[in-house]
């Protein structure tokens, strides 16, 4: 199993979700002995949102991966990416 790669801008904020999440999961396993279902279903949502975070920021990174892998292509075939323009949005 490996972990996600994240932007170097994204690693703490990926390190506090992943510690949220652990913290989620031993909530959830005591609180789900004690029978406290309100507060399991509290902790579960706040593991959703954890998990939705770690996801965003992963796929932050695999999309500016394919950029950086379009720019040197682009590159290798003597293509300057300062004159590649965005299109302009049309409202």
């Amino acid at each position: 199993m490996s972990l996600p790669a994240f932007l170097p801008r994204d690693n703490k904020k990926a390190i506090s979700e992943y510690r949220c999440i652990y913290s989620c999961l031993g909530r959830i396993e005591e609180k789900l002995f004690k029978g406290d279902f309100e507060e399991v279903k509290l902790s579960i949502q706040d593991l959703y949102r954890s998990v939705n975070e770690i996801e965003k920021m992963n796929k932050r990174k695999e999309n500016h991966d394919q950029m950086v892998e379009i720019v040197n292509i682009l590159s290798s075939r003597g293509i300057h990416i300062e004159l590649v323009l965005r299109p302009h949005e049309t409202a």
